[in-house]
């Protein structure tokens, strides 16, 4: 829980770049092996050992930090290789070299005793997120346009190096959705108030200053795709569970919040995203099997081919020090329509046996909604030396 909350401890971003160091003995051995039963000379000499590292979130947190142990010419690293390459003439730098580093929307979220265990800060401890200038021949980074979580800040790789900005929230584009979700979420923080139990819900403050909520999220351009997309309920619901006043009459609890129900989102761009990542690293020399076209898990549906396309040359014109260019509003409709999921949110709604709403309240911000919006659901962007973008 530790590691996954703060990214720290044994299962945190350094401790999966020690496990990866801890792995490169048995895969260098097996890689000789292997090359050594397809050839028939008699003698190998290995000239050049490089390195093509990809990571997701903390991931690729976790290669930043351990293309970083590359480049320092890290002891543990040296000490793998010398063992992983034991009886065969090795003739590369000791710790050996990146080839690519192609990474999906870093997310490093560490909490330190430093920053008050605050993952949201641009402060990561003892993971070093600096990718300067000559650790690796090739770099590029895809981030998620309309991620906007509070404990989802972005650390980038700008102005160092490419980097591109694909529609989508964290998960869109670095992948680990289910093939098809249904949302049912609050777009807003629940409303409570407590008032005669012969009121109506829409005769409350809670409602009232609900409804002011839905200009301001039209104008925002992290969350404004979902709502020109999506049908956004101004719901009430109540607990009449709740003592008399002190005059005898029965209370009630009511909520308001505005809430997205039954939306049908598919995974499938995250494949787009994948794509561009594979022709980056195909473009730097990374050896891949080509991306089999009848492979279900891996097919675009017809309408995200063009805009596949286009985020290729997007991909492409970055690479080259270009502008990327945008998809159009009615592009970004029709990826949000079906592809991109509502990541910030205000917990998603729980329902009684009969379907009724339950609760949503909660006093703690910090612990009871983990999914909450950065301000303004506007995301916070670190660059590589920690200052906000």
């Amino acid at each position: 829980m530790i590691g996954q909350g703060l990214g720290i401890s044994d299962t945190g971003v350094i401790a999966k770049t020690d496990m990866a160091i801890k792995c490169l003995v048995k895969n260098i051995s097996n890689a000789i092996e292997d090359i050594k039963s397809k050839t028939s000379d008699s003698e190998l000499v290995i000239q050049a050992l490089e390195f093509d590292i990809f990571g997701f979130s903390r991931g690729a947190a976790a290669s930043r930090h351990f293309a970083n142990r590359i480049h320092s010419e890290d002891p543990a690293i040296i000490a793998a290789i010398r063992e992983g390459v034991q009886g065969t003439e090795f003739k590369g730098v000791p710790a050996g070299k990146i080839r690519f580093i192609g990474i999906f929307d870093t997310v490093a979220a560490i909490g330190t005793p430093l920053n008050g265990l605050n993952p949201h800060s641009a402060d990561t401890g003892e993971v070093n997120l600096v990718l300067r200038p000559g650790v690796a021949d090739k770099v590029f980074h895809i981030t998620a346009a309309h991620e906007c979580r509070f404990n989802f800040a972005l650390n980038s790789v700008k102005p160092a190096w490419p980097e591109l900005a694909l529609p989508g929230v964290h998960s869109d584009v670095g992948g680990g959705y289910l093939p098809a979700v249904e949302e049912n979420l609050f777009l807003t923080r629940p409303e409570t108030d407590t008032f005669p139990l012969r009121q109506s819900g829409e005769q409350t403050r809670g409602y009232h200053q609900t409804r002011k909520q839905l200009d301001k999220l039209d104008a925002c351009p992290a969350v404004a795709p979902i709502m020109r997309t999506s049908d956004i309920s101004l719901e009430t619901w109540f607990d009449d569970r709740m003592p008399p006043d002190r005059y005898g009459e029965p209370q009630k609890r009511s909520y308001a919040a505005l809430t997205l129900r039954n939306r049908i989102i598919r995974n499938d761009w995250s494949k787009v995203a994948l794509r561009v990542m594979y022709a980056a690293a195909k473009d730097a020399g990374v050896m891949f099997n080509a991306i089999d076209p009848v492979n279900p898990a891996m097919t675009l549906p017809d309408e995200l081919l063009p805009l596949c396309d286009k985020a290729l040359e997007m991909g492409k014109a970055v690479r080259s020090g270009q502008a990327s260019g945008t998809f159009s509003q009615d592009e970004i409709d029709t990826i949000t329509r079906r592809y991109i999921h509502c990541s910030a949110n205000w917990n998603a709604i729980v329902a009684d046996t009969k379907g009724f709403t339950q609760g949503g309240a909660s006093a703690a911000e910090i612990i009871g909604f983990l999914d909450r919006p950065d301000e303004n659901w506007q995301r916070t962007l670190y660059d590589m030396d920690g200052k906000k973008i």
